[in-house]
């Protein structure tokens, strides 16, 4: 994860009971229907104003764009994706080390830390409480 940054919101979830998508390559997730409401909360709460700049980064890059569309979507005015993403793309190799925040010597972290890291609730990735 960039350091810096304010949150990790992800935008879908991986489910146990899901199975490998059409394409057999990926799996279908599950999409965080929180998670407008979960940027709006970060907004709020760091006191970053009614319209701040938010960057959007995933893994590659590919998935950011629809997320800005959508942020967009839900009236967010200066959003902006992180065009290669966290890794970047894949070498010759099958390894992410072309491009990216990471590979571009940019600080960053595995580490998300509680401050950071979104809390769904239970039956936002169909979990109960029990």
């Amino acid at each position: 994860m960039p350091e810096g940054a304010d949150a990790n919101i992800p935008h879908g979830f991986l489910h146990p009971g899901y199975r490998l998508g059409s394409d057999g390559r990926f799996y279908n997730r599950l999409k965080n229907e929180h998670f407008a409401d979960a940027v709006r909360e970060i907004i709020e709460r760091k006191g970053l104003g009614a319209d701040p700049v938010i960057f959007v980064i995933c893994r590659a890059g590919y998935g950011a764009a629809r997320v800005v569309d959508e942020l967009a979507a839900e009236g967010f005015t200066r959003v902006y994706s992180i065009v290669d993403g966290y890794e970047g793309d894949l070498d010759a190799n099958g390894k992410r080390s072309v491009n990216g925040w990471k590979n571009a010597g940019l600080p960053w972290s595995y580490g998300i830390g509680a401050e950071r890291a979104f809390r769904p609730p239970l039956e936002a990735i169909g979990a109960d409480s029990r």
